[in-house]
């Protein structure tokens, strides 16, 4: 898991958030247990487990089993390096499970942009723009971020995919 993206993503958020490390409580019972009353899920630097499942700590949450987690988050997130067609098949689970949407990465980049990137994604959220604005919002942020820090390159920001109900 990488702390330093959820970490700065966090701060958007008050009390009662829940940052979990790559440790025990990394788990697919953590995530069954929390998934169904959770506002937003993040999920950084996850490894694709067995037939497109999300691997935990201690184990993988297959696909079946994310379609049955009873999802009521407004937004899932997930930084990982993968193939577009897991992607694209988590993505649906997550969707199937009750997910309004999926902001779903392709490639990870440096932990430090992600966290900037999420940060001004869930600052949007936090202002009552739907995901999709949101999106647009925290990728103009990203592009125009000074002219010097490299960041108006999309290799940087494109990675996020949003999927969902428009």
């Amino acid at each position: 898991v990488s702390a330093g993206e959820m970490i700065t993503a966090s701060r958007q958020f008050g009390q009662g958030v829940r940052v979990t490390g790559n440790d025990d409580e990394a788990s697919v019972a953590t995530f069954t247990e929390n998934a169904p009353t959770a506002r937003y899920i993040h999920l950084s630097d996850v490894q694709r487990g067995d037939s497109s499942g999300i691997e935990f700590y201690d184990g993988t949450a297959s696909l079946s089993s994310i379609r049955e987690a009873g999802i009521t988050a407004a937004v899932v997130v997930i930084s990982q390096n993968a193939e577009a067609r897991a992607l694209s098949r988590q993505a649906h689970a997550l969707a199937t499970a009750g997910a309004t949407y999926i902001v779903a990465s392709s490639w990870l980049v440096d932990e430090g942009v992600r966290g900037r990137f999420l940060y001004n994604f869930y600052e949007a959220m936090n202002r009552d723009r739907p995901a999709y604005v949101a999106i647009g919002e925290a990728r103009r942020t990203a592009a125009g971020e000074g002219n010097n820090n490299g960041y108006f390159d999309p290799s940087w920001w494109a990675q996020y995919i949003l999927y969902g109900r428009i």
